[in-house]
């Protein structure tokens, strides 16, 4: 009898190993969660997140962090949730990361639902093509209209960004972009501070350049503009 494996990327493997040694198998022993299994929730996605300062789509991708997350679902998991890909994972644990784990195994299930997403060669094992490209929310989808906006002048279309080498696509409206925290010194000690600033929603104007904000550490107290 023969083997025979059949894989769309440029490169795959086989291996033959005990059910009872596959957690302890060399290609298997690091690998995170199954996503749709009953150890991925918002706590072990928190716990894996920690601390981490790379961004969320970057994560996610991560096969330590949880496994067999592609680039595809990543995208239309992110948008689900609402986040922006740029987020840094950092800041997911807790509340985000339970709006991010319902996303991603409803993405997933649906994908699976729908055998899978065609691209080039891809096939089902019964030769038949998937169907969940025709449900992509954003993925593919570079300037087109975002299915959750309203359209018109508030709505900026999805758009197309490079992180670690793989194309990322996204809402920037609905994925509201966190833009990186101006630097503000205390005047009395010279410290620097970070106060992130979000991108404004359509029809919000710009805070006034002279907003005026307090920075505290312990007892010491200074003011500093923002402009």
């Amino acid at each position: 009898a023969a083997t025979t494996l059949e894989h769309h990327l440029a490169s795959g493997s086989i291996d033959l190993v005990r059910t009872d040694q596959e957690d302890r198998h060399r290609l298997l022993a690091g690998l995170g969660p199954e996503p749709l299994g009953d150890d991925f929730n918002a706590a072990s996605l928190s716990e894996a997140l920690a601390g981490k300062k790379t961004p969320i789509k970057s994560a996610l991708l991560d096969q330590k962090n949880v496994a067999g997350l592609g680039n595809i679902y990543v995208c239309e998991a992110l948008f689900r949730a609402k986040l922006s890909p740029q987020r840094s994972a950092h800041t997911i644990p807790g509340a985000r990361a339970a709006r991010l784990v319902p996303a991603i195994k409803a993405t997933l299930e649906e994908a699976i639902a729908a055998g899978g997403s065609s691209l080039r060669e891809y096939v089902q094992t019964n030769g038949e093509l998937g169907y969940f490209q025709h449900a992509w929310k954003v993925y593919g989808r570079e300037n087109e209209a975002c299915p959750a906006c309203p359209g018109g002048a508030a709505c900026q279309g999805v758009k197309r960004i490079v992180q670690s080498g793989r194309s990322t696509f996204y809402c920037p409206r609905v994925q509201r972009q966190v833009t990186p925290g101006r630097k503000i010194r205390s005047i009395r000690h010279g410290r620097i501070r970070k106060y992130p600033r979000r991108t404004p929603r359509p029809g919000r104007p710009d805070p006034p350049a002279a907003a005026r904000l307090i920075v505290r550490r312990g007892r010491d107290a200074a003011t500093a503009c923002r402009g």
